[in-house]
């Protein structure tokens, strides 16, 4: 069952779904070795199966190197499990409402916006000294490349001149067609990507600040607690969850789905509206929509190969 929180709203995320997402992480970080000797042992201690608990560790161990092979071909398991972030996780996993407080509550500062650097090996290849060493190691291995190949690549020097006067140039300029594409391809994914996500927070401030305006009677804090406990939830999602864990909880129950839900069983429990409450009401179905609408692009965009 869902757990009620009092203003402790970082803490919320449905605990099946919660459960499930803890053991499919745990279990994406296991090694090719330690996934089989998990398989040797599950087979050992189950009498009911058939299967040799040797050659079941075997498959184990190719099934991993096989998903680790796939890499970024295709959208498996271990690549919707791998964790993104599309701000400091730091801030909404430090809860300063836990008892004791994890931090102490601060205003927010630009030091939030600070992002966490990205790890040598992911970006060596970009750096001077790496690029240096391809230059520098291409230049001195070319001689002797050439003396290698003379022997055995015998052409006239008009042959020669033919062939570095079109094929050369043609490779050239089908090189940088295809690095340009590829450099645009990314550049738009990326864009894409920001623009979405911050489209998606934008209207979720916005709708959080109707909600609180709609709900600021004390006989509505029930009702208000809950919708922004599924918006905190959302907020923990989009920062520091997978991919996979938003995919999940959007098939299992999806939050904006939720909300409107409570929207309409408010209107249908309520007699007198004003129009200022009805605006309110009207603002947020029309959020809704505008979230359900960016975070469509924005998975759409994360899933998106090359």
């Amino acid at each position: 069952r869902r757990r009620r929180t009092t203003l402790h709203l970082l803490d919320g995320i449905e605990s099946n779904v919660n459960d499930e997402l803890a053991l499919a992480e745990a279990e994406s970080k296991l090694s090719p070795l330690e996934m089989a000797s998990r398989a040797y042992k599950q087979s050992q201690g189950d009498d009911s199966s058939t299967t040799n608990p040797t050659m079941a560790a075997i498959s184990a161990f190719i099934k991993r190197l096989s998903d680790i092979s796939k890499g970024n071909d295709s959208e498996s398991k271990l690549q919707l499990l791998k964790p993104r972030a599309y701000a400091n996780p730091s801030l909404v996993l430090d809860d300063p409402f836990s008892s004791p407080p994890s931090r102490k509550f601060t205003p927010p500062t630009l030091n939030d916006l600070n992002q966490k650097p990205a790890s040598y090996k992911n970006t060596y290849w970009v750096k001077i000294p790496f690029r240096l060493t391809v230059l520098i190691s291409a230049y001195s291995i070319f001689p002797y490349l050439v003396n290698f190949f003379d022997p055995i690549l015998t052409l006239e020097s008009e042959q020669f001149k033919i062939i570095s006067n079109t094929f050369v140039e043609g490779s050239g300029v089908l090189y940088g067609t295809f690095l340009a594409l590829t450099l645009k391809i990314l550049y738009e994914r990326q864009l894409s990507l920001q623009e979405n996500s911050v489209k998606e927070a934008s209207t979720l401030s916005l709708l959080v600040q109707n909600c609180i305006s709609l709900w600021y009677k004390e006989e509505d804090y029930v009702i208000a607690r809950e919708t922004l406990q599924i918006v905190a939830d959302q907020v923990v999602v989009l920062v520091c969850r997978s991919r996979g864990a938003e995919l999940l909880n959007l098939m299992r129950a999806d939050p904006y789905a939720k909300i409107l839900g409570i929207i309409d069983l408010y209107q249908k429990n309520t007699i007198d509206f004003t129009a200022q409450k009805e605006s309110l009401i009207e603002a947020i179905r029309r959020e809704i929509s505008i979230l359900i609408e960016a975070r469509d692009k924005r998975l759409t965009q994360e899933g998106r190969a090359l």
